[in-house]
């Protein structure tokens, strides 16, 4: 072909906006089916389910750690005789007054929807000073999910509060720290997690298995796409006017591939955003980012091959959920296998980057590399048997 020709610069044009064309109506077809408007919705819904899920579980599992991740809910704890007037972080306190009874307790508990109280003796700075022996009880509400957090601040608030008055009593030829903590213990978790949820409770639920299925879900739905695009074209009898357009094979793979690529990252990003937004950092975003497009690249693929194969939306179906049934398993399934090819998984991938402000980008770079070489596998193999099948019906 000849560049000098305008002729030859118009067809250019024209394909262009073919390709352009296709690529923007395939875009509209997704933006405005009901059927992934639902499924956009789902997944946020499962998206903020998970991510509170994973509090809740952190508020038991490890409840010192989940103060940061909890304070939005601001759980009521009911405070009898406060003279020190303690403040707990994450709780909102109500005082009130002393009632008869544990029995009255437990109204109280469920009318003003309390987690806790905490009742301390009456005059208790007086009794103090006199030497006396202080007590105090707290009832809490066990069936709340919030208990443990509740549990664990008050308990420290009121150990930070007897160590204070231990050392202002303390004769000053002493060393409290000594007579306190003879054998001090400093934890530090390696994860670098950002803020106080830094618990192995939540990193190996979040990170480990929380964060790789949310940003998983699009690529999933990637594939479903992808047939529905090409399968959909068969059962609507247009794909036989498609293929006789001027475009070629690889350019109308190419304007239904990136709509769906687009989308699909757009929706992984959002739900990154929103991630951080609630206070658990994912790290990495641009590598995860590409780790994305390639395996979104890979499952639409997949999607082509499965197309190629059906001439109906059921059976593409059928064929789609087998796939991603396989995937599951192979992503998210323990497996007995050497540490290093587990660690090429896209789900392990996902959870290193994520979880960690530094990787080694040499240890994986051949994740990477295995996804490069899937997508284009997967891609070609695809687009040959959709040529195959189209010989075989003509």
């Amino acid at each position: 072909m000849r560049f000098d020709s305008p002729w030859n610069f118009r067809r250019i044009g024209f394909k262009i906006d073919q390709r352009l064309e296709l690529a923007r109506k395939e875009f509209m077809d997704i933006v405005t089916e009901r059927v992934y408007i639902l499924a956009f919705f789902v997944q946020m819904i499962m998206v903020i389910g998970i991510i509170y899920t994973a509090i809740l579980y952190t508020s038991i599992a490890a409840p010192e750690t989940g103060g940061e991740l909890i304070l939005s809910a601001q759980p009521r704890v009911g405070v009898i005789n406060n003279e020190f007037d303690l403040k707990f972080k994450g709780l909102k306190v109500v005082d009130i007054k002393e009632t008869g009874g544990t029995a009255d307790l437990k109204d109280m508990v469920e009318a003003d929807d309390l987690v806790a109280i905490i009742v301390f003796p009456e005059n208790i700075k007086e009794k103090i000073e006199n030497g006396q022996d202080v007590k105090s009880i707290l009832y809490l509400d066990n069936t709340n999910v919030l208990s443990g957090y509740a549990d664990s601040e008050i308990s420290k608030r009121i150990e930070e509060l007897s160590d204070r008055l231990m050392r202002e009593r303390m004769p000053p030829e002493y060393d409290p720290d000594v007579l306190t903590e003879p054998i001090g213990v400093q934890v530090i978790y390696l994860g670098a997690v950002r803020g106080t949820a830094d618990a192995p409770e939540f990193v190996e639920l979040m990170y480990g298995i929380l964060i790789p299925f949310i940003l998983l879900l699009p690529t999933f739905l990637s594939t479903n796409m992808m047939t529905d695009s090409i399968v959909g074209e068969k059962e609507r009898k247009t794909y036989e006017i498609l293929i006789a357009s001027p475009l070629t094979k690889r350019e109308i793979i190419i304007g239904k591939t990136l709509p769906i690529l687009v989308i699909a990252l757009l929706q992984a990003f959002l739900w990154i955003v929103l991630l951080n937004f609630r206070g658990i950092a994912v790290y990495n975003v641009s590598l995860l980012i590409l780790l994305l497009i390639l395996l979104n690249l890979a499952f639409i693929g997949f999607g082509i091959i499965i197309s190629a194969f059906s001439d109906n939306i059921k059976d593409a179906n059928t064929g789609v959920t087998l796939i991603l049934i396989v995937a599951s398993i192979l992503f998210f399934l323990p497996l007995s296998l050497r540490k290093e090819i587990y660690a090429m998984s896209p789900a392990s991938l996902i959870s290193r980057l994520s979880s960690n402000p530094s990787v080694d980008l040499a240890e994986i770079l051949p994740g990477y590399l295995i996804l490069v070489m899937l997508g284009l596998i997967a891609i070609y193999l695809g687009g040959r048997l959709l040529d195959v099948r189209e010989n075989l019906r003509l």
